[in-house]
């Protein structure tokens, strides 16, 4: 904006600002004139160039505003002061949105898999986190995201984290790829335990039944 400004010779009136008689009431004007009486010729001519730029740097300020930020800075009259405004105005927006980031960080790093959590959503928690710090500026590469995820799992994930570290570049790897490999060992380990539960069923219903047989034997 500062370039601009100054490539249409307005940032000196942006930066030092004039006194302009209509809104500093700087000496007394003539009827229905807003120049002062004890102005001379080339002071005029000083004033009225300046009230020109002032309406141009303004006009510049304007554009691409939001609504409410125009709404903050539409009763100033001077190019200064809405220039000084602006600046507080996006200085504490700055600031929040360091804050936001800072927090959503902590976040991230203090995000853990829980023990009855499914993979799958817990990969879709710690992307919306990531998701929200790039939203905010923060430029987070997807294998710092794959890195977080893989050190943060429960032990159940122990083996096919050791085996993924060691057989994938992490930096190529993305969020959904890692996401697929951790679904399918967790789907591996549910069929494995329901199997296993199965056989349990079917060795103490033999170990049963082989105990009423020999006992109806005696």
């Amino acid at each position: 904006m500062e370039a601009l400004l100054g490539s249409q010779e307005c940032w000196d009136i942006v930066k030092e600002g004039y006194v302009d008689p209509d809104f500093e009431k700087v000496g007394e004007s003539s009827p229905g004139s807003s120049t002062p009486r004890n102005m001379t010729g080339d002071e005029m001519k000083v004033l009225k160039s300046a009230r020109k730029k002032n309406k141009q740097a303004l006009y510049l300020l304007y554009q691409g505003l939001s609504d409410s930020d125009f709404d903050k800075i539409s009763g100033n009259k001077l190019a200064k002061e809405v220039w000084e405004k602006l600046e507080r105005i996006y200085t504490g927006e700055s600031r929040v949105k360091q804050v936001n980031l800072q927090t959503l960080r902590g976040q991230l790093e203090m995000t853990r898999m829980k023990d009855q959590e499914e993979v799958g959503e817990y990969v879709d928690k710690v992307s919306q986190i990531a998701n929200q710090l790039r939203r905010g500026g923060d430029e987070l590469p997807e294998y710092r995201v794959v890195e977080k995820i893989l050190r943060s799992l429960t032990g159940d994930f122990e083996n096919v984290v050791c085996a993924i570290e060691e057989s994938k570049n992490l930096k190529e790897m993305s969020v959904d790829e890692l996401s697929g490999s951790l679904r399918a060992h967790e789907a591996r380990k549910r069929i494995a335990k329901e199997s296993l539960g199965e056989a349990l069923k079917i060795k103490a219903k033999i170990d049963g039944d082989e105990k009423l047989m020999w006992g109806n034997s005696f």
